[in-house]
């Protein structure tokens, strides 16, 4: 099974609930402040926004229908629960706009719903059902030892770049796959190397 997707997604869950927090605080504005407030919101929905379309870009879609179905679920929710917010902002009075950002904060509710679909679909059980960061670090875990197990049986030589949680989970153990084969550059180490080499 490929994780990318639903480590994706849950990454993405994870956004936006700190998102609608961040929308919570925006609708308890004064009515005299809404423009400002509304203004850092709507920077803070194009970076969700954006984050959301870059993981969805990256995931593949795996062999397995209801992990996909899970995946675009949760990415159709986030692009709802911001086009709802962008379309009300429109032509809106300030008592509107505190509206618009109190209804994006509610719908957290149902981002976040998605999060027991998408655990279900890739076997996971969590501690709490609606956890995204729970299920985004299972899932990360789950891809890193898939990366060792690949890097371990390949005959390949080459270099492979992956996050810097990844390589932690590969050298703490958590991956558990023999690194003898492996050598880990962190991308700082790379970046002096390429600098010194180029000269």
């Amino acid at each position: 099974m490929e994780y990318r997707g639903a480590h994706g997604a849950a990454l993405a869950i994870e956004k936006f609930d700190d998102l609608g927090k961040d929308a919570l605080t925006a609708s308890t504005t004064s009515v005299d402040s809404v423009a400002g407030a509304i203004s850092e919101l709507n920077g803070k929905v194009k970076k969700v926004v954006e984050f959301a379309l870059s993981v969805k870009k990256r995931s593949l879609v795996t062999t397995t229908v209801e992990v996909n179905t899970a995946v675009q679920a949760v990415y159709k929710e986030i692009a709802d629960a911001c086009r709802a917010y962008n379309d009300a902002l429109r032509n809106a009075s300030p008592d509107a706009r505190l509206a618009a950002a109190r209804a994006l904060a509610d719908s957290r509710a149902t981002v976040g719903g998605r999060v027991p679909a998408l655990a279900t679909a890739v076997g996971v059980t969590l501690v709490n059902a609606r956890d995204a960061a729970e299920l985004a670090k299972v899932m990360r875990k789950q891809r890193s030892a898939f990366m060792g197990v690949g890097a371990e049986h390949s005959g390949l030589l080459g270099v492979w770049k992956i996050g810097n949680a990844h390589i932690t989970d590969l050298q703490d153990g958590t991956a558990k796959v023999d690194l003898r084969k492996v050598n880990v550059v962190t991308r700082d180490e790379f970046e002096v190397e390429f600098q010194a080499w180029r000269g």
